[in-house]
């Protein structure tokens, strides 16, 4: 009896997609580029909101158990980025924008479409198996006297990250 590889999958699946929804959280300068390059027109604001809204919910959806649902949801996600990238194409030639993860502004189109293609087998594989990785259910919520201290730390975690961002962009701003 080999080693059981559906728990991997799903948390790669879910990695991807978080790792995806907070880079554009982190350089939204960047993603908004990106977006404005794609010229969407009406949905601009629905694809700045939406798209990280919607790959974080990826992550949230199989950390919850909800496997079915996330890699779902990933496709449907995958579709559209690469109906996106294939009108891009028509719009800047074989360099289209990538407001992907990293910090690489443009990407060939065939790289972007390969990776969403290669991210499509792994939510399709995800699918087929019932891999799972539900985080959220091993976690044992707080309760009783545990309420305070653990609103405490969230507080101060999401203070940490707003004062990390903060910092991030003073230094950038920075001469030199």
């Amino acid at each position: 009896a080999g080693m059981d590889l559906r728990p991997a999958l799903a948390a790669a699946l879910t990695g991807v997609f978080v790792w995806a929804a907070a880079s554009k959280l982190i350089a939204p300068r960047r993603w908004r580029e990106a977006v404005s390059a794609y010229r969407p027109g009406s949905l601009e604001r629905a694809t700045l909101v939406g798209v990280p809204l919607a790959e974080g919910a990826v992550g949230a959806l199989i950390l919850a158990g909800a496997s079915a649902y996330g890699t779902a949801l990933a496709l449907v996600l995958l579709g559209g980025f690469s109906s996106a990238i294939v009108r891009a194409r028509a719009l800047h030639g074989s360099k289209v924008p990538c407001g992907c993860f990293g910090r690489t502004k443009v990407r060939d189109y065939r790289v972007l479409l390969a990776r969403n293609l290669a991210l499509a087998f792994l939510a399709l594989a995800v699918l087929a198996t019932g891999a799972s990785f539900p985080l959220l259910q091993w976690a044992r919520l707080p309760g009783g006297e545990e309420i305070v201290p653990a609103l405490l730390v969230a507080a101060g975690l999401a203070l940490a990250l707003w004062l990390g961002r903060m910092t991030a962009a003073a230094l950038r701003r920075q001469p030199g």
